[in-house]
């Protein structure tokens, strides 16, 4: 690590990285929203990756939490009401120009909980809205609970949403193709189908960790990771892997 911060009762390495810090003599809250941190403490390194949150408290036990506090929420706020700017948002992208590209709806965010940490994707119902909705069915159902991410290629994509597990199996219903002009960039998210059949998507899906021309205009897109990349990155390479991660549970944003 290049640069270290010293707060009351932590000391965060950071190099090419972003995140929300709160600190005070026996409470330290950090958010990281792109790269990696090490906090250490007592002797013990713990790595801090995107989209997870780690709170070191003298008076409570420390370690790994679902989302920051009402605390660091409202000191964003109030830095934010400051400097009359909006703060740089989760995915590393300025507000004003996510807004351009993407949907304001909360209800179109996926809050994807994996053994690793949080996922956020944002679904795209003006690209494919039945693909969309049969997402949403799927998450109310729970289907996606506990299935294992099935397939990771290192520095090309991660598969899930298969009960079998083997990359085979599915939710038996099958939908039609929704092919857009939309480009298969880094975090895109699109349904996975059988290579001669563009209408056999069902519930399994990809997520893309660098852009794949070669599949553009060729599988629907249905999303795109606005939190969590890094997460993904880390996954374990293997189909399946000896050790894969797993969903707990996917949320759709209130």
């Amino acid at each position: 690590m290049n640069l270290k911060i010293q707060t009351g009762n932590l000391t965060i390495g950071i190099r090419g990285t972003q995140f929300d810090l709160l600190a005070n003599r026996s409470k330290t809250e950090i958010k990281v929203t792109q790269g990696q941190v090490q906090v250490s403490k007592g002797g013990l390194k713990t790595l801090v990756s995107e989209g997870q949150v780690y709170l070191a408290d003298e008076n409570t036990s420390s370690g790994f939490r679902k989302k920051i506090s009402k605390e660091l929420k409202q000191a964003i706020l109030k830095l934010e009401s400051l400097t009359g700017k909006k703060l740089t948002s989760e995915n590393g992208i300025n507000s004003s120009e996510e807004e351009k590209k993407i949907s304001s709806n909360n209800r179109d965010l996926l809050q994807i909980y994996t053994t690793k940490g949080l996922i956020t994707v944002r679904m795209l119902p003006s690209v494919a809205e039945k693909h969309v909705t049969r997402i949403k069915e799927l998450v109310t159902q729970k289907f996606y609970d506990n299935l294992i991410f099935h397939s990771v290629r290192k520095g090309f994509a991660v598969e899930t949403g298969d009960p079998t597990g083997t990359g085979s199996g599915g939710s038996g219903e099958k939908l039609l193709a929704e092919i857009s002009k939309t480009p298969f960039e880094r975090g895109t998210v699109a349904m996975k189908r059988n290579r001669n059949d563009p209408n056999s998507g069902d519930s399994q899906f990809f997520i893309t960790l660098r852009r794949a021309p070669h599949l553009d205009g060729k599988y629907t897109i249905w999303g795109k990771v606005i939190e969590g990349m890094g997460l993904l990155e880390q996954f374990q390479a293997g189909n399946p892997p000896s050790n894969p991660e797993r969903i707990i549970n996917i949320k759709i944003a209130d």
